[in-house]
């Protein structure tokens, strides 16, 4: 995965950088540069296609293949607060212990 962190964790760092920029339009090119400087572009946009296709309120832009972009909203600052991804991989690794 990306940089030693777990899927959730990189998803929850991607979410706080964008909160950090105001929720401003940010490109998977810039996320690979100023996040995640050990990891390639395809491994974030893999991470934005996935968190794009889970149920969380995100401001979404996909303008081409060559380059994805994302950003946030006041519900994705909630959502974060919350615990964001990582509670819900704790959760559903939880669940999955019982079942």
């Amino acid at each position: 995965m990306i940089e030693d962190l777990t899927e959730a964790q990189a998803k929850d760092r991607i979410l706080k950088y964008c909160i950090q920029e105001k929720h401003s339009i940010i490109p998977s090119t810039e996320l690979q540069n100023e996040v995640f400087k050990n990891s390639s572009v395809d491994d974030v946009k893999f991470l934005l296609q996935k968190m794009s296709s889970e149920c969380i309120d995100l401001d979404k832009v996909n303008l081409n293949s060559q380059t994805k972009y994302i950003s946030t909203n006041k519900a994705s600052v909630t959502f974060l607060k919350q615990g964001g991804f990582t509670k819900i991989e704790s959760e559903s690794s939880v669940k999955s212990n019982f079942l």
